[in-house]
């Protein structure tokens, strides 16, 4: 539990999770949302670089906040997917403007959760693995 506190008084506590904790239900609105192609089960579960041209689908068009060239940005899904980079598990924030990641709801093990990744450079999604610790960007989706 962290402290929340406001100008010199402790308003309450707050519990600290850096690792995305969603449901199926969300998970599954957010893959109507995105309205991306569907992988099949085996290419679903695969680890590293996926698919051909979905990454490009979700980033938000041009070089305003993505680096360039932006490979692939059309953001045909409507996500405008930004390159939010991340927080290392020591508190430093790196590679903002060049890649975006999100927090899957899906835990891998006690301590690791799945992410998706994008690159400036690339118009593919990549998928792994990282501590619960490491700091991503998530989407929130309301029904």
């Amino acid at each position: 539990m962290k402290r929340i506190k406001f100008p010199n008084k402790v308003i309450g506590y707050l519990q600290v999770s850096t690792f995305y904790q969603n449901t199926e239900k969300n998970e599954a609105s957010i893959l109507k949302f995105v309205n991306i192609r569907n992988f099949g089960q085996v290419e679903a579960d695969n680890v590293s670089w996926r698919g051909n041209d979905e990454g490009g689908k979700l980033k938000e068009t041009g070089t305003t906040s993505w680096s360039s060239p932006n490979t692939g940005a059309t953001n045909e899904s409507g996500f405008i997917a930004l390159p939010g980079g991340q927080r290392s598990r020591t508190g430093f924030f790196f590679v903002i403007g060049e890649h975006g990641y999100w927090w899957s709801s899906t835990e891998h093990s006690l301590t690791n959760a799945w992410y998706r990744l994008l690159y400036y450079n690339s118009s593919i999604v990549y998928r792994y693995t990282d501590g619960n610790e490491a700091g991503f960007s998530v989407r929130c989706i309301k029904d």
